[in-house]
């Protein structure tokens, strides 16, 4: 009975350690079969042996074998507890494991990089997150060292995270790492050891979060503080940015280095502006204003404020421009403050105003502030019950001094005169100039008009004073009108007006002189500017029209030219003589025009009457100065002749000695260049001025006309008889023709007939007249011999 008993104890003993290795097996899977599970698996097996052993020798050798049933007992409570202990590990390990799930999800889940390095230094463990942000496989970076995934400049402080005895837990640390392709990302690295039993460590776990986009962004911020700080700097304006209860937050270099504004004193960071300004409102009145300005735009009661102020600097007065303007952040509101040192621009603004209301070249008040002063004037004048007089100056003949000795003898000139009118009036009267060589003199607080006239014939005697330029005395003189208020006007235009009126009429009745305005100068002026509009309108109008006058040489009787004469059939007046009009013409410039009109006319004319059977003749036509003296003239009279077909031959200019003599050296460039187009030239009313011999010898003059006022003294006058016949004889010595004009009596034509005149014109022959009864007067004169 005991050996069946001892052989089912030691058959139950093996099987219970049989199945207890089994079960270790099965849970080496808990343990990643790691080699601690697989040797407590061998050990229980090896257990498994020792009762199998005595089964098998009671079982073969049943004589030899003694049962011990202590120690059977004993081995079976073994088996039972060794089962039992292992059986109950499963739930235990099952536990463990969902637990490191846990933690491996969490691990995994986290959006930082996790990884754990070996005291030795090497990776033991990545987290997916980390892979990514490296660019690696975890195959790849396991067992690899740490340090290798760290550039040079970050080793040291990334070593000191590995160390136990520096790297504290939770260190944190910005440390670039190495990625696949090459780079580097900024990584902020999280420092936490990983213990072990005893002291010694198990390794170090480290967390890296990328940082690269917030170091970029941070990068960005400093580089544009940067940037704001060096503008700022930049600036010559001194700026400051105040917080909302007036301390200095900020300042840029300018706000130290000006010393010399005075609004504030230099303040330090931090200081609180607003006191530094309240302090500084005593000796400053500028202070006050600037710190109510900046406390307003604080409290928001304005959108911005500024202040613009003088300050004596230690060599000339300054300017200065302060403003603030507001801002507001999420930190609340400030406000930025600017002071601009403006004192060039004051400068600039204040050479602007002189430019604009002073006469460059003298100084002196220009038209814009003549009329300022001017209307003061009347204004004070009207209250105090006083005269004021306007005196209209125009120097006599400075276009020739300017003409003759350059420019800039002209512009020292008009300086030298501006001076000597200033030493002629008083200091409360304005001497003002138009331009050209025009200047305005305005005489305020007059008693009667006889202060005028005092003041008027000092200038005049000023004026005449030998003025010494370019090495040689030059004499002018000046024309003075004058024109009272409130006698003649009320307003300060018409009163300029009227004082240039009465300046013309000074001139009129020789220079050198002053005239008062009065109501006929005015009425005088006013149908002037009548006869201008109806002149403009004129040629528009078809009221110009050409009368024509024959021309005969004296021996034969025969028609050798007509001369074209313009008339004026006004709407009003009847036909106007050109006495009564190409004067204003002349004037104005209408003259142009209208000579233009006369010449194309009386070329189409000519034309005509060839066609219309009449014999070759010449056609005369007069040049006014303006005509003379324009570049336009040559190429309208080569058209004109172009266009109508008349030769050039049959064409004869006549301007008058004074023309030639006004500028000899323009005239005879002109008449050469009329000279090459084929047309021939005739000095009209000859005798009249002093016309050289030697400039009748360079000109190419055809032919001579003699003034029609030798012509009617010829018998009561002995010089006048003298002077047609010396110039038939000069005329004919130099190789020119010469024509009588205004002949009326037979008696007249045999006296020239008598002396040689080549030709006669006037009264005795026809007057002059339309075409119609000019062409029914020569159809009966045999023709003369064309012009060669």
């Amino acid at each position: 009975m005991t050996v069946a008993v001892a052989l089912a104890i030691l058959m139950a003993t093996t099987l219970l350690r049989f199945a207890a290795a089994i079960l270790t097996l099965r849970l080496a899977r808990f343990g990643g079969r790691s080699r601690t599970w697989l040797l407590l698996a061998a050990a229980v097996l090896i257990l498994a042996l020792a009762p199998l052993v005595s089964l098998c020798h009671a079982l073969f050798s049943p004589q030899t074998y003694t049962p011990q049933m202590d120690n059977e007992l004993f081995g079976l409570a073994v088996s039972l507890l060794l089962l039992a202990g292992i059986g109950g590990l499963p739930p235990l390990l099952r536990e463990v494991r969902d637990q490191g799930e846990r933690y491996r999800r969490i691990v995994e889940a986290t959006k930082e990089g996790v990884l754990i390095v070996s005291p030795d230094g090497l990776i033991t463990f990545v987290n997916r997150q980390l892979e990514s942000m490296l660019g690696y496989p975890s195959q790849d970076l396991l067992q690899r060292r740490f340090l290798d995934l760290v550039p040079t400049a970050d080793q040291d402080q990334a070593a000191a995270l590995l160390n136990p005895q520096i790297g504290a837990p939770g260190a944190i640390a910005e440390i670039c790492l190495r990625t696949a392709s090459g780079g580097e990302i900024c990584t902020l690295l999280s420092h936490s050891p990983i213990g072990t039993s005893g002291e010694t460590p198990g390794g170090t776990l480290l967390m890296a979060m990328d940082i690269s986009d917030r170091r970029r962004v941070d990068e960005a911020l400093r580089d544009s503080e940067s940037f704001v700080h060096a503008t700022l700097d930049a600036l010559a304006q001194r700026v400051a940015i105040l917080a909302a209860d007036g301390r200095i937050l900020a300042t840029n270099r300018c706000w130290g280095e000006d010393s010399h504004c005075p609004l504030p004193e230099v303040p330090e960071q931090g200081d609180n502006y607003l006191e530094i300004l309240d302090r500084g409102a005593g000796s400053n009145p500028h202070a006050e204003a600037f710190a109510c300005g900046i406390r307003a735009v604080l409290a928001g009661q304005l959108s911005e404020f500024s202040l613009e102020y003088p300050h004596q600097g230690p060599n000339a007065p300054r300017w200065y421009l302060g403003r603030i303007t507001p801002f507001t952040n999420s930190r609340g509101t400030f406000a930025v403050v600017t002071h601009d040192d403006i004192t060039p621009l004051k400068v600039a603004e204040n050479s602007v105003k002189q430019l604009a209301y002073q006469d460059a070249l003298t100084g002196l008040p220009n038209r814009l502030l003549l009329r300022d002063r001017l209307d003061q004037q009347l204004i004070l004048a009207g209250r105090e019950k006083e005269q004021v007089a306007v005196l209209f100056l125009d120097l006599d003949r400075f276009k020739v001094i300017n003409d003759t000795l350059g420019h800039s003898a002209g512009d020292e000139l008009l300086q030298v005169v501006a001076r000597r009118l200033l030493g002629c009036v008083r200091k409360s009267d304005t001497v003002a100039r138009l331009g050209g060589d025009e200047f305005v003199v305005i005489l305020n607080r007059l008693e009667n008009s006889g202060d005028a006239t005092v003041t008027a014939r000092k200038i005049l005697q000023a004026l005449t004073r030998p003025i010494r330029l370019k090495a040689q005395e030059i004499f002018t003189s000046t024309s003075i009108g004058i024109a009272l208020y409130p006698d003649d006007a009320l307003q300060a235009e018409t009163l300029i007006a009227h004082a240039d009126m009465a300046m013309y009429l000074a001139k009129e009745q020789g220079r050198n002189t002053y005239r008062y305005f009065s109501s006929d100068l005015n009425a005088r002026a006013q149908e002037r500017l009548r006869m201008e509009t109806y002149l403009r309108r004129a040629l528009q109008r078809g009221e110009l029209q050409l009368h024509f006058q024959d021309q005969v040489e004296v021996a034969t009787g025969r028609l050798c030219g007509i001369e074209a004469l313009v008339r004026w059939q006004h709407p009003g007046r009847g036909l106007l003589m050109p006495a009564e009009f190409l004067a204003l013409a002349e004037e104005t410039g209408l003259i142009l025009p209208i000579g233009s009109w006369v010449l194309r006319t009386a070329c189409e004319r000519m034309r005509a009457w060839e066609e219309q059977g009449l014999p070759p003749v010449r056609i005369a036509v007069n040049l006014s100065h303006r005509q003379l003296i324009d570049s336009e003239f040559l190429p309208t009279l080569r058209d004109i002749l172009a266009a109508t077909g008349l030769p050039p031959a049959r064409l004869e200019l006549e301007m008058t000695e004074n023309l030639l003599q006004q500028d000899p050296a323009q005239a005879a460039t002109v008449l050469k260049r009329l000279q090459g187009l084929g047309v021939s030239i005739a000095v009209d009313n000859f005798g009249t001025g002093f016309t050289s011999l030697n400039l009748l010898r360079r000109l190419p003059i055809q032919r001579l006309k003699i003034d029609h006022s030798f012509i009617h003294n010829l018998f009561s006058d002995e010089t006048a008889a003298a002077i047609a016949r010396t110039t038939i004889s000069i005329a004919h010595n130099l190789g020119l023709r010469v024509i009588a004009e205004g002949v009326e009596t037979d008696q007249q034509r045999e006296f020239l007939r008598t002396h040689g005149c080549d030709e006669i014109q006037g009264y005795y022959l026809e007057r002059p007249a339309p075409e119609a009864d000019l062409l029914a007067a020569v159809g009966n004169l045999p023709p003369a011999a064309p012009p060669a």
